[in-house]
């Protein structure tokens, strides 16, 4: 840099140099300013750009404090060969945020996005990080408009010497300030390369390039500036003076407020918040910069759930002091906490960056990833974690979970008896544990578990429930399934009897049992279970109604005023990709929106293209994950006049809420086939052609038959097979029965159908799909073994158990096979649904109840009627008859392709679901 040159040039380029009135004689500075909007002055942004224009080709301008980038551009304009380094962490004057963005354009605007490195930092930082960078091209201009301390002032100098190149120049703002004039002077006395070469120091209010401004020449050549006289004419001595003044009192307010501290800190330690927040208070009035005050009083708001609170003083902290881990991770804390889980996530990566040695922030984050079933990101951030803590209780916890939801289920139980090791009672463990157990198909073991764990831990309500209820999710024999089943009926009784509601510890430790459990198995056994859900639904209603009376009372229903629509909302833990909700987009797509206005209500974190499609059809939706009262609150402030549950049973926080009277009328539907029980629901609404005669005995509602099948089903989009039978372990000359519901489906007093239709059809090969679970898939393959021995066959003839499947290898499988066999007691829904798309016969025997009769309404509706069976011996004869007579099959299978259109998108079931809504209000 020709320093030289710069100040021989400069007085040239202004007209009225050296008087108040200075200008430069160039407009394209003051036009660059009006663009851009700014602080600065055309003068500042003159001199920049003359400082710029005598580098040399490989130095570097360096900015400290860009603001929104005027004087940038000013250094940078008409120099498109310079490279530039702009420091700002945008923390003082930038709250929301919206300096950077405007810096951003602004560069974008001028065409400098690719001159300028922009570095989000502390300038102190940004100095650091440079040390390891060992760039090769030096600063030879370096204009600091950063922090006017002392310290900061002179830390800007020194910092910045290892980078400056053998000729340069610092441009230093603020110099009018008694500690940045001492601190230049200061460093000039210690470096005799360093001069003062231009003082363009006055009143800042007046002044005419904006701030008072000291430029400095570095010359490495230079090895004497100014003799001791001219130096010690320089001290500022009031301010000296002042210095050491305010020394003496800070050293004695600092132990002041030491002590205050300890006493803060030890009144948050024993309990006594009120206490502990005062204190804290008090330190802040006399010492408003005590970061790790404002920390720790944000954090006593955390835990006393005063959330907002909590984070405004967070984000202040990690404003001042953007490089401390710790105010990053209370702000992930406390984000989570008020689910704001985007900003929770950054913050915990924020952490991670800063403070790769810390375990929380790993192991937060990777539960978060957890929570929304990203699961290997989630594994790889909990195993680091645990590399660096071994011994961590929650670490070892998710990462358990993590193995568990990838059914690596030995794994699993490793990690959670580790858990349980370091924390013996902790619940969630415990839980978490006895899911593992029942996954692997040990029930019994995770039975005795919960009851010897209820017996340390007897006021918990949950593991009670585990010990009385938990069932099997698939059953070796039928006596075995009469065996729970008279368990789980004892269970319940007794767990009924022994709850008490009476104190605020016992209300909530109901609230969290039912909050985690579901009757989803029972169903599965294929009997009448109308007693056990309203017995169950009633004591769900009794702990709800204790613990939230205000949403338990009958709501009369709302008037309509002229033009005013019907408020419809739907609430699911499911409104995604999820056999338990999706089907009700048809229902959402098709009501008559002049009458009504649709309100979608979701409680889970997890998000897809079904969500994303709920959102887009519905007039608000809203997504409150794991917030009971939250949502409950919502749903209030939305006065709906009707709620429709499509899945009640499935998920516990669904039952929690249908137990609440949140709207004059609650209806539940056939996500999931089987009756709520709850008091709080007044009709079900089902298929007319699914209940059988007598079907209103199997409910606890007022039973709404819907014409048809009850719900509006698009046709599943079917493209040419992608893979052979060979890619599915399929032979290619065999009769492929495909039977794909899930192995909790399949009752074991139905085993021998197959090995029935085996022993007749010698060319059968069956094709299951397998549980995510190979201990629950192996006892299934057990089963068959057995039941196809006694018809002297070998099972591994003539099935094959595959993986689960994709949707398009799902689809492609249907395509290749030739028949579809149905279950018994509980039957296809979607499956169904979409074998008949793929032209598949379906064989089905209706049961006794709307969750064995799906298939039957499909097939009737569609009007193929030959492959429904009246008992279990015809339908052994169709799937024979099926796998034998070609001709036959040809001919079901051409009248299902010419009757889809009986079947998919009828939209009588919405007409007269809209009118039966008109008729309540």
């Amino acid at each position: 840099m020709d320093y030289q040159r710069f100040l021989s040039l400069l007085p040239d380029l202004y007209d009225n140099w050296g008087r108040e009135s200075v200008k430069p004689k160039s407009q394209q500075f003051q036009q660059i300013l009006e663009q851009v909007g700014s602080t600065t002055t055309a003068n500042l942004m003159q001199l920049l750009n003359l400082a710029v224009d005598c580098m040399e080709s490989d130095e570097i301008y360096c900015e400290i404090g860009c603001f929104q980038g005027a004087n940038l551009i000013g250094a940078l304009f008409e120099h498109p060969d310079r490279m530039a380094y702009a420091v700002d962490n945008f923390a003082q004057f930038d709250i929301a945020g919206e300096n950077f963005t405007k810096l951003a354009e602004n560069l974008s605007s001028f065409s400098l996005d690719e001159q300028v490195f922009v570095c989000i930092q502390d300038w102190e930082e940004f100095l650091f990080e440079l040390r390891a960078i060992e760039a090769e091209n030096k600063i030879s201009v370096y204009f600091y408009n950063g922090d006017r301390d002392y310290r900061s002032q002179i830390l800007g100098l020194l910092l910045v010497k290892p980078f400056l190149a053998e000729r340069a120049l610092i441009i230093v703002c603020n110099s009018n300030g008694s500690a940045v004039r001492q601190a230049n002077w200061d460093f000039i006395a210690a470096h005799p390369q360093c001069e003062l070469s231009l003082d363009l120091s006055a009143d800042d209010s007046q002044h005419p390039f904006g701030k008072s401004i000291q430029i400095l020449s570095w010359d490495c050549a230079r090895n004497y500036n100014y003799n001791f006289s001219h130096i010690s004419s320089r001290h500022d001595r009031a301010f000296i003076h002042a210095l050491d003044d305010w020394q003496s009192q800070f050293d004695g307010q600092q132990k002041t407020l030491d002590k205050l501290c300890q006493e803060a800190i030890d009144l948050e330690d024993s309990g006594q918040y009120e206490q502990a927040e005062n204190k804290y208070n008090e330190i802040l009035k006399l010492n408003k910069g005590r970061v790790d005050i404002l920390h720790r009083l944000g954090m006593l708001y955390y835990k006393t759930d005063r959330s907002q609170q909590a984070l405004d003083l967070l984000i202040k902290s990690s404003q001042l002091e953007p490089s401390n881990a710790a105010h990053h991770l209370g702000i992930g804390l406390i984000s989570e906490k008020i689910n704001n889980i985007p900003q929770a996530m950054q913050a915990y990566e924020i952490a991670i960056l800063l403070a790769p040695q810390w375990s929380t922030p790993l192991i937060n984050l990777g539960n978060i990833y957890l929570n929304v079933e990203e699961l290997e990101k989630a594994k790889s951030l909990l195993q680091k974690a645990l590399d660096l803590e071994p011994n961590s209780f929650p670490g070892n916890l998710y990462l358990a979970s993590v193995f568990l939801k990838q059914y690596e289920t030995d794994t699993a139980i490793s990690l959670y008896q580790k858990a349980l090791e370091l924390q013996p009672d902790e619940i969630e463990c415990i839980k978490c544990l006895l899911f593992a157990l029942q996954d692997t198909g040990r029930t019994q073991e995770a039975i005795e578990l919960a009851a010897k764990a209820s017996q340390s831990l007897s006021d918990n309500l949950t593991l009670k429930f585990k010990s009385y209820l938990l069932l099997p999710i698939i059953y070796e024999t039928e006596a075995e399934i009469e065996l729970y089943r008279s368990q789980f009926a004892q269970g319940l009784n007794e767990l009924i009897q022994q709850t008490c509601l009476a104190s605020p510890k016992a209300k909530e430790e109901a609230l969290i049992a039912i909050g985690n459990y579901t009757n989803f198995y029972l169903q599965y056994q294929g009997k009448n279970d109308l007693k056990f859900q309203k017995q169950y639904g009633q004591f769900v209603h009794q702990v709800m109604a204790a613990n939230y009376p205000q949403w338990t009372q009958p709501l009369t229903m709302l008037l309509l005023s002229e033009g005013e629509k019907i408020r419809i909302g739907y609430v699911s833990h499911h409104l995604r990709n999820h056999n338990g909700a999706k089907w009700a987009l048809g229902w959402l797509k098709n009501h008559n929106r002049q009458n009504f206005e649709i309100y979608c209500y979701y409680t889970d974190l997890i998000l897809d293209r079904i969500t994303k499609e709920f959102e887009s059809v519905c007039d608000r939706f809203h997504s409150i994950p794991r917030d009971l009262e939250a949502i409950c609150n919502q749903i209030v402030a939305d006065k709906l006049h009707v709620i429709v549950f499509p899945d009640i049973g499935m998920a516990p926080v669904t039952t929690q809420i249908a137990g609440l009277r949140l709207a004059p009328v609650q209806c539940t539907a056939w996500g999931h086939p089987i009756t709520s029980g709850l008091p709080t629901i007044d009709y079900y609404l089902s298929s007319d052609l699914m209940e059988p005669e007598n079907a209103q005995e199997h409910y606890s509602e007022k039973l709404v038959r819907l014409p048809n099948l009850g719900f509006c089903y698009s046709k599943p989009a079917i493209s040419q097979p992608t893979k052979s039978r060979l890619d599915f372990r399929l032979r290619d000359d065999a009769v492929i029965y495909l039977s794909c519901q899930s192995l909790f489906k399949y009752l074991p007093q139905y085993d021998y159908v197959y090995a029935a239709i085996a022993q007749q059809v010698s060319q059968a090969q069956f094709a299951f799909i397998s549980h995510p679970s190979t201990y629950i898939t192996d006892i299934f393959q057990q089963r068959l073994q057995r039941a196809f021995a006694k018809f002297g066959l070998n099972s591994q003839d003539y099935c094959v158990i595959l993986p689960r499947q994709t949707g398009d290898d799902y689809l492609t499988l249907n395509l290749v096979s030739d028949v579809y066999l149905d279950t018994f007691s509980w039957t296809g829904g979607n499956s169904t649904m979409e074998a008949i798309a793929c032209n598949l016969p379906v064989v089905t025997c209706p049961g006794e109840f709307m969750r064995g009769r799906h298939s039957y309404a499909m097939l009737k509706m569609l009007g193929v009627t030959d492959t429904i069976a009246s008992d279990e011996a015809e339908y052994i004869e169709i799937a024979v008859k099926l796998g034998l007579d070609r001709d036959w099959r040809d001919s079901i299978v051409k009248q299902i392709s010419q009757r889809h259109s009986y079947l998919y998108n009828d939209k009588t079931c919405v007409e007269a679901l809209d009118a039966f809504f008109c008729s309540l209000v």
